[in-house]
């Protein structure tokens, strides 16, 4: 899991804090900051969603149903946004696709057979595919996989190369890792530029209230 975090330096509005303590309640004062913060973070999770949505071309629900934003049990004035899990699967990448000419039922015992080596030992096309059967558009580069293809029920595959003698493997193809690309590249860009402008601007307005 990769976390990115909003949260407040009280050094900065302890002035105001301390003309706010003798109108108002000092707990009421502290709640209104808080508030302030978490809505600020409230209004940054989209701002973040659609920057990684860009950032890695994944379709918008697979990103927002890796994501959420949160207040931390325990942690007063705090707001968190969070990402979860692995790779995800080909499919959630915008632009992919596999031609049907390229389907081929999947087992080992098959593939073995169609999977061809060249003189030198290297691995060659499968039979009734192409060296890249499936190709997809991963963080907006256009991209093809090599040894890969659609099998008989619709899903992404891929052959993996295996020792000559054995039995071929093959495996689901996977994109990029949402937890990994929230802390880094533009969707860490725009936290950082936004987040801070938008945490001042939600406590003023929350402390501001409170003035008589």
């Amino acid at each position: 899991m990769a976390r990115i975090v909003i949260t407040y330096d009280p050094s900065g509005v302890q002035k105001m804090l301390t003309a706010l303590s003798g109108l108002r309640s000092p707990d009421l004062v502290q709640t209104r900051l808080e508030e302030g913060v978490h809505r600020a973070g409230r209004y940054l999770l989209p701002i973040v969603r659609k920057t990684l949505q860009e950032q890695t071309n994944i379709k918008p629900r697979g990103v927002s149903s890796r994501t959420k934003g949160f207040v931390p049990a325990g942690m007063r004035g705090v707001y968190q946004i969070a990402a979860t899990g692995s790779g995800v699967y080909i499919a959630e990448v915008q632009g992919t696709k596999g031609s049907k000419r390229d389907s081929v039922r999947w087992s080992p015992r098959q593939h073995w057979k169609l999977q061809a080596r060249d003189s030198r030992g290297r691995w060659g096309q499968i039979a009734g595919g192409t060296e890249g059967g499936v190709t997809s558009d991963p963080w907006g580069v256009a991209h093809r996989f090599k040894r890969s293809f659609v099998s008989a029920k619709g899903r992404y595959y891929a052959v993996l190369p295996t020792a000559k003698g054995s039995k071929s493997k093959g495996r689901l193809l996977y994109g990029p890792a949402v937890w990994k690309e929230l802390v880094k590249g533009a969707t860490l860009a725009v936290f950082e530029a936004q987040a801070p402008a938008l945490m001042q601007r939600e406590v003023e307005a929350k402390l501001t209230r409170l003035m008589p």
